[in-house]
C-alpha cells in the first residue's frame, strides 16, 4: 500500500497575526516621509520573528525539509533587510529596538 506523506505543521503567523502586526506598526505614530515602507517594514520583521519561534519548535522536534531550509532563508533575508530598512530610517523603536 502507497504511504502518503504527512504534511509539515504549519509553521507560518494566522493571517490575523500579521494584520495585528501590521496595525500595530500603523498605529505607531509615524511621521516620517515614508511612512509606509517603515511600517510595512517594522511588520515583515515581527511576522519574520513570529515565524522563526515557531520555525524553532518544529527543529526541536525534527529535522528541516530542504524546502523549509529554502523558506527560513529568505525569511531570514526579508528579516534582515526589514531590519536594514529601519535602522537606517532610525526607527529600530518600531521593532523594540534602540532609538
Amino acid at each position: 500500500m502507497d504511504r502518503i506523506a504527512q504534511a509539515p505543521p504549519n509553521t507560518f503567523p494566522a493571517t490575523s497575526q500579521a494584520d495585528e502586526f501590521l496595525r500595530r506598526a500603523r498605529s505607531s505614530q509615524l511621521t516620517d516621509p515614508d511612512t509606509e515602507t517603515l511600517q510595512r517594514a517594522a511588520a515583515r520583521y515581527q511576522i519574520t520573528e513570529a515565524v522563526t519561534a515557531r520555525v524553532k519548535t518544529v527543529m526541536s522536534i525534527r529535522d528541516l525539509t530542504e524546502s523549509e531550509l529554502h523558506d527560513l532563508d529568505r525569511m531570514q533575508n526579508t528579516k534582515r533587510q526589514a531590519w536594514i530598512t529601519l535602522e537606517a530610517a532610525g526607527r529600530l523603536d518600531l521593532i523594540g529596538g534602540a532609538l
